[in-house]
């Protein structure tokens, strides 16, 4: 039965297209004090996904916003939830 929960799992992961596997725990919050380490533990439970809430991560470059969307991502997979990453670009910014 472990065995295909854990393909389950990589099938998920692989149908949500993300462009890399980043998971919450290898995020270094030391290295960026100013994020609630706590609210993001606390959405790596996934329990917005039943609260059908979005997760909206807004920063400047180079501040872990994809890796900690990655890391959630992969925890809804690894708790049997389907998800995929979606970008957004600034109004009026260009593609590079």
């Amino acid at each position: 039965m472990i065995e295909r929960e854990r393909r389950t799992i990589e099938r998920r992961i692989k149908e949500a297209k993300f462009p890399a596997v980043k998971s919450v725990d290898s995020f270094a919050f030391a290295a960026l004090p100013a994020l609630n380490k706590t609210m993001v533990l606390e959405l790596a439970r996934s329990e917005y996904v039943a609260r059908r809430e979005n997760v909206i991560a807004v920063g400047n470059s180079g501040t872990g916003k994809t890796h900690v969307a990655l890391g959630l991502g992969l925890a809804a997979c690894q708790k049997g939830l389907r998800g995929r990453l979606h970008y957004r670009r600034r109004s009026g910014q260009r593609a590079a």
